[in-house]
């Protein structure tokens, strides 16, 4: 039978301390264990099911170790570096036993990947991934946006690059396709940061709790947007299209993107009524899709396969932007 040390659940009675405050004891053991002493600050926060309470004292670093097989490929490994983060590790050692270029490559995929980080080569076979200690406050619902505002921006120039084979401007949709990455994985650890208490709600700008996850739902939706239209990018300039079918394709395009902008501006605005209103107009795109896809037939068969890439990817951001406007109903109803 266990001691008592080693209980993890106590029930202790609330004494009053004055007009306005209440006490309540903490077994001594607990409060030593997470170094927690007379006079010690501690952490408050109100949630929903109850009053979390933490130590704003001493606290370990968190840290994983990650050996780098002789069989690991770049993936695998920044697979590996990219949980770590998102759990809210603040640093990550790598122990190698690999080639060069591969170390070089993961280096560099680290780098573009990840938001607010430090890498730090110890030796040949080791080296330290520091994250960046928060010193102000992220607000979420910036972030979000700052990350929408590069969606857009990527989708609207992949409209442009229709039958415009301009190399530089693909070069840099994809370029932001990385700062989408890295703003949406900076997004997602703080998020899982918040529900594991190792940061306050007031740090990202949240006062409810359950706003989390309706963040993490929509934040995914924003990503995903982002890897289609870096994919629109990579195949428009293939197309040869003839006007019409030009115009109808950029139609559907620029339908979709103001679709997608009245979405995120809905849930970032937590309105109900324009959510509502999106999503009464999902069988309006679907015919406006499929009357693109009837204007492709005459597309030239080299051609046709692209251009129905290209309408998929747009029908796959309407559907994030219809998912968005349900997470904002279901949120905020």
């Amino acid at each position: 039978m266990p001691g008592k040390d080693s209980r993890r659940v106590e029930v202790r009675k609330a004494q009053s301390l004055g007009k306005s405050s209440l006490g309540i004891t903490i077994p001594k053991a607990w409060a030593s264990s997470v170094g927690v002493e007379p006079g010690s600050p501690v952490y408050l926060e109100l949630r929903d099911d109850g009053i979390l309470i933490r130590s704003m004292g001493r606290e370990a670093a968190r840290s994983s170790s990650i050996h780098v097989m002789p069989s690991s490929t770049v993936d695998e490994v920044l697979r590996m570096v990219i949980s770590s983060y998102l759990r809210g590790d603040e640093s990550m050692i790598l122990k190698f036993d690999v080639n060069p270029s591969l170390k070089e490559h993961l280096f560099r995929s680290i780098k573009a990947k990840l938001a607010g980080v430090e890498l730090i080569e110890e030796s040949p076979v080791e080296a330290h991934v520091k994250v960046l200690s928060l010193q102000t406050q992220l607000p979420l619902g910036k972030l979000m946006s700052r990350m929408w505002l590069t969606v857009r921006g990527m989708l609207r120039d992949s409209l442009e690059l229709i039958g415009n084979s301009d190399g530089e401007l693909v070069e840099d949709v994809t370029a932001r396709d990385d700062e989408v990455d890295r703003t949406y994985l900076l997004i997602h650890r703080l998020i899982n940061m918040a529900i594991a208490g190792t940061i306050s709600l007031k740090s990202v700008s949240l006062e409810n709790r359950m706003e989390l996850t309706p963040y993490l739902l929509v934040a995914k939706s924003v990503e995903r947007s982002g890897d289609h239209a870096w994919r629109i990018a990579q195949w428009a300039p293939n197309l040869v299209l003839a006007e019409p079918a030009m115009i109808a394709m950029r139609e559907l395009g620029f339908k979709v993107l103001e679709l997608s902008n009245a979405a995120l501006n809905a849930f970032i605005d937590k309105d109900t009524g324009i959510a509502m209103n999106i999503l009464n107009q999902r069988n309006v795109l679907l015919n406006e899709r499929m009357e693109a896809m009837t204007s492709m037939h005459d597309v030239p068969a080299d051609s046709r396969g692209f251009a129905l890439l290209v309408i998929e990817s747009l029908g796959r951001i309407a559907a994030y932007a219809f998912d968005i406007a349900e997470t904002t109903l279901d949120g905020y109803s």
